[in-house]
């Protein structure tokens, strides 16, 4: 791995199970690993997994990988999530939302030596770019167009138990 340094932006890499996520660590509220999720309850899409409790509040659960490729997962009654903040205010949506990972998120401190630009156009309307860092591939997020998406949930904001 390449030598790391505390100049250049701090980031965190979120394995999923279908690749690595990159995030800027100031968008990161917390990650919390094997927590239990309640279920999304009524009609929900396909990567809407459910809601968390974190911190007294109770934040929508969502699959990357699914909302990416359209495919419906399973996650264990614990699951591991990162909970990152909103960027864009609603008084109409969540502070917060979560979104599940699939093992150990490691921080990283990037600056324009580390990252190369692939020249890729990302299908998916949720990846504003994809990089290779250290030969592997990493996801960078639109984060607008994620939470633009979390918005038109409807969850409950507390589901039976």
């Amino acid at each position: 791995m390449a030598e790391t340094s505390d100049s250049g932006l701090k980031c965190l890499l979120l394995p999923l199970q279908t690749g690595t996520l990159l995030l800027p660590n100031s968008v990161v509220a917390e990650i919390v690993p094997a927590q239990r999720h309640r279920r999304a309850g009524g009609v929900q899409p396909h990567w809407c997994v459910g809601r968390i409790e974190w911190r007294g509040l109770s934040v929508p659960l969502i699959s990357l990988e699914s909302l990416h490729d359209g495919q419906a997962r399973e996650f264990p009654n614990k699951t591991s999530f990162v909970v990152l903040h909103r960027l864009q205010e609603s008084a109409d949506a969540d502070d917060y939302y979560a979104v599940c990972i699939d093992g150990i998120p490691h921080f990283q401190f990037l600056d324009e030596t580390l990252l190369e630009s692939l020249d890729s156009d990302p299908e998916n309307p949720y990846v504003a770019h994809e990089a290779r860092l250290d030969g592997a591939t990493v996801l960078i997020p639109d984060l607008d167009a994620l939470e633009a998406q979390i918005a038109t949930l409807n969850l409950p904001a507390a589901d039976p138990a």
